[in-house]
């Protein structure tokens, strides 16, 4: 009897089709193109994170665009704006701060680069971490799905200087340089008591729902694992975000309630299909742990167990 392909083990479809490198037909990515890009103030990573509340943490306007040698990109754009308060009888400003996250494929063609995205999402007018007394305190309008057109610039590298042109706009990047990168993640370190006093160190406390950063393991029942990274918010219509490899390059979507335990994995696959990672389960503090089932449309792949970790959050920036 002649074994059906999609009955292989799910490892290996997901290992040879998600985890390895580009086909050696795909157009090559520019050395000179490749990289992190900044415009404005180089922040922590946290605060570019896909889903995640740090992008309140950002001072001024800014943008990050991560263009991997694999034809994939990742971009951030923090816009700061103002509106008029009262404080009392006195007329004070109070800042609002925006993000727009966008994943997805890019292409070269000579002097074209064109952006492709395949999924984004934003909050707009969120009231920063630091805001004058008197200001009303917003989470902003979540969006998702928004800008999914293809979008072609003329591009130009001069230098460590990044130049992209469009008929409606022109963005100047800069590349940030490895020592920039390291201080802006570097996690600020407390002041000193003037008196060291004995203390009694306080649990950890435990955060509800799914919103943060996760690294995850599914393994098939024939004991194949596959690893990924999650970045996950979750809000009153449930959970939404991204999936990557451990190499941290985009791959799909993920969507679920914590309530019940549900959380399906969309893995976008390089010949345009997608495999689904159905799994029930019980999110437990900073653990989740459930079996998960794999489909390619109604096809049934294979199961497995699921677990989840979620990362420390990030020490707030002073």
């Amino acid at each position: 009897m002649t074994t059906c392909p999609l009955a292989r083990p799910l490892s290996a479809l997901l290992a040879l089709a998600l985890l390895a490198p580009a086909a050696a037909g795909a157009p090559a990515v520019p050395a000179a193109l490749s990289g992190e890009w900044y415009a404005g103030t180089v922040y922590p990573r946290s605060v570019y994170t896909p889903g995640s509340g740090n992008f309140t943490e950002a001072a001024s306007t800014a943008r990050r665009l991560v263009l991997r040698p694999d034809g994939t990109y990742e971009l951030t754009r923090l816009e700061r704006g103002a509106s008029v308060g009262y404080f009392g009888a006195r007329m004070i400003s109070c800042e609002q701060i925006s993000v727009h996250w966008e994943q997805g494929t890019f292409k070269v063609a000579g002097s074209t680069l064109s952006l492709k995205p395949a999924a984004s999402r934003g909050v707009n007018a969120a009231t920063p971490s630091r805001v004058n007394s008197g200001c009303t305190r917003f989470a902003g309008l979540r969006y998702d799905g928004r800008d999914l057109a293809l979008r072609p610039y003329t591009w130009k590298v001069t230098g460590q200087t990044l130049a992209l042109g469009a008929r409606d706009a022109s963005q100047t990047y800069r590349r940030a340089t490895p020592e920039e990168i390291a201080h802006a993640n570097t996690p600020v370190a407390p002041a000193p008591s003037p008196v060291a006093q004995p203390t009694r160190t306080a649990p950890a406390p435990v955060r509800a729902g799914a919103t943060g950063a996760w690294t995850g393991r599914f393994v098939t029942q024939g004991g194949a694992p596959l690893d990924v990274l999650l970045n996950l918010d979750d809000d009153r219509n449930g959970v939404a975000g991204m999936v990557y490899t451990p190499e941290e390059r985009y791959i799909g979507t993920a969507h679920g309630h914590s309530g019940t335990g549900t959380l399906t994995l969309t893995i976008h696959l390089p010949d345009d299909s997608s495999v689904e990672l159905r799994a029930e389960g019980t999110f437990d503090g900073d653990r989740y742990t459930g079996r998960f089932q794999a489909f390619a449309g109604d096809q049934a792949l294979g199961a497995g167990t699921v677990s989840l970790i979620r990362q420390p959050a990030p020490t707030p920036r002073r």
